[in-house]
């Protein structure tokens, strides 16, 4: 059904704007049953870059020991299938994200 992308967002407290954490994909076949997905992709340090105080507090969310990051995971579209397309476009799923900046900030420390 062609490659699905996705991206996760940070949505800062009202007034504070979206700003673009990640973009993720990956190829779906649909078969009948369930069916599991696993995106990969990259974290996006040029979104954090533009958007510097969004970025900041995200990456002080993200760090900080005392909170779960909150995030939205956006359906951006399909390569190929265009009703696959529209139906991800309309994905707005809300998610809590372990913190990966503090564990990698752990691991230099150690």
């Amino acid at each position: 059904m062609g490659v699905v992308t996705v991206a996760i967002v940070h949505e800062a407290k009202p007034g504070g704007g979206p700003v673009t954490i990640a973009n993720l994909s990956a190829p779906v076949f649909l078969k009948p049953g369930n069916n599991a997905i696993t995106f990969t992709g990259s974290v996006d340090v040029g979104e954090l870059a533009r958007n510097p105080v969004r970025g900041v507090r995200f990456i002080r969310q993200d760090v900080s020991r005392a909170e779960t990051t909150q995030a939205v995971v956006v359906g951006l579209g399909s390569d190929r299938c265009e009703w696959l397309s529209r139906t991800v476009r309309e994905m707005r799923s809300p998610i809590e994200m372990e913190s990966t900046l503090r564990d990698v900030l752990r691991s230099v420390q150690s």
